[in-house]
């Protein structure tokens, strides 16, 4: 699955090329990301299919050296340079220090109470103090959808696609969609986002405490828990002394219960399908945390890319799909669909100029699961 681009037959002679001149045009100064897009001319698609070179920033020939110029064509295919801006992932609100989660009577919680459990009646007591002491710190207001307070970061039961998510001691994305194992005699249910969203950067252990909404949005751990970490896809990050490892997603699940998770994503409906190849120039659409419902159109495929992460850390990516800008911080996560209602890509990074995907089917593949209807 991971050895064949994850485009249209028609541009397989381009991911040939691709493939053979990557590594030198990754080495090249301020180039992020290389990928096939199409060639445009003063700014204009004029809509031949290329090799495209995606730099942070796009800077004036006379300020670069000879061996510093991408060259016009490469073979007898065609190059582009595109800016993109510093991709990141995992910048999403409230990346402070985590705290200790403590009750109101100041005894730390981590599992006592099941994750499922109504808390009983002197526990909500408690929960109301602790929730009020909470959500003053953070300035959020007492009640969902208030002035302050977007309802994408409310507490929405049964949980949906588009609304605020989070590893109990991490900050806030966005639940994809809520999802199936794609072959099990069991019927489980989970919540797809990314890794650095619900497995906080790999910082975590299979069944901790995911909330809805996250802790950055006010979510508690005893009242707002809404599954347990099921899986998750390890990030791979380079150490500066060699090529980076590749990557090919950020993502992760968290188990729930089935009448807690509704499959409907905000604003797009249900997702009728998978579109696992994309055309350059697909218009898409997506329903998140930060940003809520915004569209936007693929520009480049098969982009193996460089991505940085909180801490200074670096990961690269292969086989992306970038758009046109979706999302800000606390998208991450976010399904990225179609106007068919065809599950396209995994939201997980992102500029002022662009957004990048996982696409569908790495993510359906790596993690075990549907995001749709069989």
């Amino acid at each position: 699955m991971l050895t064949e681009p994850l485009i249209n037959p028609d541009l397989r002679n381009l991911a040939a090329v691709q493939a053979e001149h990557e590594a030198t045009l990754l080495a090249m100064p301020n180039v992020v990301g290389v990928g096939i897009g199409r060639k445009r001319t003063a700014g204009k698609d004029v809509g031949k299919p290329c090799l495209t070179v995606l730099v942070d920033i796009k800077l004036d020939k006379d300020l670069l050296a000879l061996n510093e110029i991408l060259p016009d064509t490469i073979g007898s295919v065609a190059t582009d340079v595109r800016e993109v801006g510093v991709l990141q992932a995992g910048a999403g609100p409230a990346l402070a220090p985590p705290r200790p989660i403590e009750r109101a009577d100041g005894v730390a919680w981590e599992r006592e109470w099941p994750v499922f459990d109504e808390p009983s009646a002197p526990q909500r007591d408690q929960l109301a103090t602790l929730s009020a002491l909470s959500r003053a710190v953070r300035g959020q207001p007492g009640a969902p959808g208030t002035a302050g307070q977007p309802l994408a970061a409310a507490r929405i039961r049964p949980a949906i696609g588009g609304s605020s998510v989070g590893h109990y001691r991490g900050t806030a994305g966005t639940i994809g969609i809520c999802c199936v194992d794609a072959a099990s005699a069991e019927n489980r249910y989970y919540l797809l986002s990314n890794n650095h969203v619900l497995a906080n950067g790999n910082d975590a252990t299979v069944g901790d405490p995911i909330l809805q909404p996250a802790p950055a949005d006010g979510g508690n751990p005893v009242t707002d828990t809404i599954g347990r970490l099921a899986r998750f896809v390890p990030l791979r990050f380079g150490d500066g002394t060699a090529q980076p490892p590749l990557n090919y997603v950020d993502a992760a699940i968290a188990g729930g219960r089935f009448d807690q998770l509704d499959r409907r994503i905000q604003w797009t409906g249900e997702v009728r399908g998978t579109n696992p190849t994309p055309a350059l120039g697909c218009p898409v659409q997506k329903s998140g945390r930060a940003s809520y419902y915004t569209t936007g159109a693929v520009t480049v495929l098969n982009a193996t890319i460089d991505v940085s992460y909180p801490g200074g850390r670096l990961a690269r990516f292969a086989k992306q799909i970038v758009c046109t800008g979706l999302s800000t911080g606390g998208d991450s996560g976010a399904l990225v669909t179609d106007f068919e209602q065809r599950a396209a890509g995994l939201l997980f990074a992102a500029s002022p100029l662009v957004s990048v995907l996982n696409p569908i089917p790495l993510v359906e593949g790596l993690l075990g699961i549907r995001v749709a209807r069989a």
